[in-house]
């Protein structure tokens, strides 16, 4: 993962209080790995959506005039998608 090598705060990201437990922390360039296996075990094991918006947002970071836009945007479209699944 050497080609990542910039520090993310994901608490930068405008919304996050709105999703407890999510954005809560800053991505060191040596987490990478972690961060990505941490997003595929809540995806595969938990079915949460907001870990997805926390890879959009580290993804988009540098692009500070829209990531934030960027991750509401999927986190909403995530939380219709998810609300529209039968129980």
């Amino acid at each position: 993962m050497a080609m990542y090598n910039w520090t993310v705060d994901l608490q930068k990201f405008n919304n996050a209080r709105n999703y407890p437990a999510y954005f809560n922390r800053i991505i060191q360039p040596l987490e990478v790995v972690q961060f990505e296996n941490t997003f595929r075990e809540h995806i595969n094991e938990n079915s949460t959506f907001q870990i997805a918006g926390e890879v959009c947002f580290w993804k988009n970071y540098g692009n500070h005039l829209s990531r934030n836009k960027l991750t509401e945007s999927l986190l909403r479209h995530l939380l219709v998608l998810v609300c529209s699944i039968p129980q």
